[in-house]
């Protein structure tokens, strides 16, 4: 199977093809919950049509097949959400073609993957009256936020590039850090980063499947599409920006989850927080075997913050990493250690630890 990025454009213009797909009266569907998605389409030719589709990485999921003649009026096949072995698809935002083969053998393939990726500028971001991010979007999207301290580390993500659709999109956050320690809001240095890009134009949306992720189900996959080569990898089209991640596998873990440890016997106090006094070393390893290993894929390095301050810094990440710091010259009280793990594909895990220093 090819990656979609790969597929030779069409040698006729989309709009002069004598199929083309037809915009949706909706974009989305809850296939976990029996519903089905209506896929218009038009030809000016009788033949057989295929409609086919596509994991947003390029795997063919699903065919569907109808004889048709030529019309004024659209013709139409549903899509039940179900892959070729049954499966109800996770969420995710899939991408269909449509093929014509004509009655004397000529095939004609209407083929819209490639679009795109367009970054959305100027994204705008507003704090609701229950203190929810709300953002508006022009298009159906990808949409990543982050929260974290102004000059210093990513304490939460909030959304890892997931599909969104048209309109006011809410991203609901009770203000906290991803370790429940801080109110972020509440520190006077609240950073947010945020950023969109559009999705493929005929991308179906699928929701509500809390029972298989996409990543577990694109793991289940018999062949997987490989991802571009380094020339196929366009950062702008027609004028546009396009956004890096658009050409990524959809399903690498962008929050892995570390862990960090002071290594050591160290007293404890009501809270059950170490309380420092002399050196100590500091171990960070990754959770997951699999994001493990996703990580060693590139460079990555790690960062160590101490009260949302930058103090140490890893440029080629390793782990199990034991990292030794002596933290004299802290005044006396509680403080808060933060861990970034920071991939240069965009993976950020994030730890962060209380501890005391004592009078």
């Amino acid at each position: 199977i090819l990656l979609f990025f790969l597929l030779p454009l069409p040698t006729l213009a989309a709009e002069t093809l004598p199929i083309r797909l037809l915009p949706y009266e909706k974009n989305e569907f809850s296939p976990i919950h029996g519903q089905r998605f209506d896929i218009p389409f038009k030809t000016t030719e009788a033949g057989r049509v295929e409609l086919r589709i596509y994991t947003p990485d390029g795997e063919l999921i699903r065919s569907l097949h109808s004889e048709v003649t030529p019309s004024d009026k659209a013709h139409h096949m549903q899509w039940d959400g179900k892959d070729e072995q049954g499966r109800v698809v996770p969420d995710e935002a899939y991408l269909p073609i449509a093929i014509l083969t004509t009655s004397t053998g000529e095939r004609f393939t209407y083929d819209r993957r490639n679009t795109g990726g367009e970054v959305i500028e100027e994204l705008k971001m507003h704090i609701t009256p229950d203190k929810n991010l709300q953002f508006n979007l022009p298009s159906p999207a990808r949409l990543m936020v982050r929260a974290g301290i102004k000059g210093g580390p990513m304490l939460r993500s909030l959304a890892n590039w997931e599909v969104k659709n048209r309109g006011s999109v809410i991203v609901r956050w009770n203000g906290y850090d991803q370790d429940g320690l801080i109110d972020i809001r509440k520190t006077g240095k609240l950073s947010i980063m945020s950023r969109a890009y559009r999705l493929p134009e005929h991308a179906i949306i699928a929701h509500g499947n809390n029972r298989l992720t996409y990543r577990d189900y694109r793991s289940q996959l018999a062949d997987k599409s490989p991802p571009p080569p380094p020339s196929a990898i366009k950062l702008e089209r027609n004028g546009k920006r396009i956004e890096k991640h658009y050409y990524l596998p959809k399903d690498i873990n962008l929050s892995p989850a570390i862990t960090v440890a002071f290594t050591g016997d160290y007293p404890l106090n009501a809270a059950g927080q170490p309380i420092l006094s002399c050196p100590c070393p500091i171990r960070v390893d990754i959770a997951d075997p699999n994001d493990k290993a996703q990580l060693q894929q590139s460079l990555y390095e790690i960062g160590f913050f101490i009260d949302h301050e930058f103090v140490s810094e890893q440029e080629q990440g390793y782990v199990p990493l034991t990292w030794r710091w002596n933290p004299s010259g802290l005044a006396a009280g509680l403080h808060i250690l933060t861990v970034n793990v920071s991939g240069l594909r965009g993976e950020v895990g994030v730890k962060s630890l209380l501890f005391e220093i004592p009078e």
